[in-house]
């Protein structure tokens, strides 16, 4: 059920970047090595979307709301800035390359937080941002073939 959820939250972010300037264009870096497509997919898709969401959303987000006692909408704005800059340093911290993915990593990163608390959940956080990055990985950018 958690995993469905965040699968449509996905799917909703997707239809927002068609609608939205801004919002969508968010990019995947390059996996410029001697991997292959199935590698480059394990890298972008599913190692990104799990490491990414325990990181910020179990790990980093429980430290702000439980251990610093900040209320969830301080905890979930610092994570998310914190998100944006980590996808923005993945860049090369060039506003170029990076084509609004600040934002929209940003953006994510809220919808992601809400998605944990919502469903008090990983699966529907990493869920999204695994289906999220399938759509930029393969139809968005191409960048997996």
């Amino acid at each position: 059920k958690d995993s469905f959820i965040g699968i449509l939250v996905a799917v909703g972010i997707i239809f927002l970047g068609t609608i939205i300037p801004g919002i969508g264009v968010i990019g995947i870096p390059n996996v410029q090595s001697v991997v292959g497509t199935i590698e480059k997919a394990l890298i972008i898709i599913v190692a990104a979307g799990i490491a990414e969401e325990l990181f910020f959303r179990d790990l980093s987000h429980d430290f702000f709301e439980r251990k610093l006692k900040l209320p969830f909408i301080i905890s979930a704005l610092i994570i998310a800035v914190l998100f944006a800059f980590f996808h923005f340093v993945a860049y090369g911290g060039n506003l170029s390359a990076a084509q609004g993915s600040f934002v929209t990593a940003g953006f994510s990163s809220l919808v992601f937080s809400y998605l944990n608390k919502f469903t008090n959940s990983q699966a529907s956080n990493i869920t999204a941002h695994m289906t999220l990055n399938t759509w930029l990985g393969f139809i968005k950018l191409a960048i997996i073939f």
